[in-house]
């Protein structure tokens, strides 16, 4: 079946938040300094944040709890945020790209999900202003006609599990780590593999 819509990723695919995330709490690393990340760590910020930090261990409830509004509001734009999207629409049209971003009530605070929406309207193209959906599970978008494109290996898994096409965005937390300097340059011949062949 054709692909006929793309669900982009937020965090980390159109902005920059683990990196910055970490600075935020005190650790000493830069905002864009994916080099002081170890790909042991995978995905789990907080044991990230634990080997990186001087003096200060946290919980997950500790660390998700040190981000406020402002932070979620104001993350930085990723470097491939408009390269991407830019792409997206070629390939499919503006009325057919989703951000997809999730908000999990275990561990982050009640205004995450209006700050991320926040952030969309300020740091996206107005085109996307009323095309994005904030929850936990982005599985239950999948279908056989949607493309999926997250820095998370989980999230690309359960996709194509449900039955939807996915692509890693290459980061030094996921199986593609290698891939980080490369990253607009693999998502994209990726992409126009997929909508080659599918």
């Amino acid at each position: 079946m054709k692909i006929t819509e793309i669900l982009i990723d937020l965090d980390d695919t159109l902005n920059l938040f683990t990196m910055p995330a970490l600075n935020e709490v005190g650790c000493p690393v830069g905002p864009y300094e994916y080099s002081a990340f170890n790909p042991t760590w995978g995905m789990d910020i907080v044991a990230a944040a634990n080997h990186l930090h001087l003096d200060r261990t946290f919980t997950k409830e500790e660390f998700w709890d040190s981000l406020s509004e402002e932070f979620w509001a104001t993350v930085p734009v990723s470097n491939e945020a408009f390269a991407f999207l830019d792409y997206c629409r070629f390939l499919v049209g503006e009325e057919n790209v989703c951000v997809l971003t999730a908000f999990h009530l275990d561990f982050e605070q009640p205004y995450v999900a209006a700050a991320k929406a926040d952030w969309i309207k300020h740091f996206l193209p107005p085109w996307l202003h009323g095309s994005f959906l904030i929850g936990p599970d982005k599985k239950f978008c999948a279908h056989p006609g949607a493309l999926l494109i997250d820095d998370s290996s989980s999230n690309v898994q359960k996709f194509k599990e449900r039955g939807g096409h996915a692509i890693t965005v290459p980061r030094p937390w996921n199986l593609l780590h290698a891939e980080s300097s490369i990253c607009l340059e693999y998502v994209k011949s990726q992409m126009r593999g997929l909508l080659k062949w599918v």
